[in-house]
């Protein structure tokens, strides 16, 4: 029942506020309501007030892409691989792409500050986000 009430109020109260005229005093009127409901109502009111951050993403980067392509037509097995990074936040982020004892003969980067380095026995992309 006391929501019923509360829509009740809220829907004469609101539109009678949104006119931007004053309510018109009424003697001797009184409203009581438990502290316990004035204090849900104030935080409702400003919750949509005041803006929220955005939550901070749970990693800085991704490696979104890979694609392989192992080639066995010469001597020695060639492999050919692309990948795609994304980083979810400015700085440097290192990235591991792929790790084991490949000999790296090129590097093509698309991106502006990248470059592929060997670090912790893996190669990876070091990308400025």
């Amino acid at each position: 029942m006391k929501t019923i009430l509360r829509a009740l109020i809220l829907s004469i109260v609101c539109p009678l506020l949104s006119n931007g005229d004053e309510l018109p005093p009424i003697p001797g009127a009184q409203v009581t309501i438990p502290y316990q409901e004035l204090k849900a109502l104030l935080n409702a009111s400003h919750q949509g007030a005041l803006p929220q951050p955005d939550p901070e993403p749970p990693l800085d980067a991704a490696l979104t892409i890979a694609r392989y392509l192992l080639d066995f037509s010469g001597p020695l097995p060639r492999l050919h691989a692309e990948f795609d990074v994304r980083t979810f936040t400015d700085g440097w982020h290192a990235v591991p792409l792929f790790g084991g004892d490949p000999r790296l003969e090129k590097s093509e980067v698309t991106a502006g500050d990248a470059s592929v380095i060997w670090q912790d026995q893996s190669y990876s992309l070091l990308a400025k986000g």
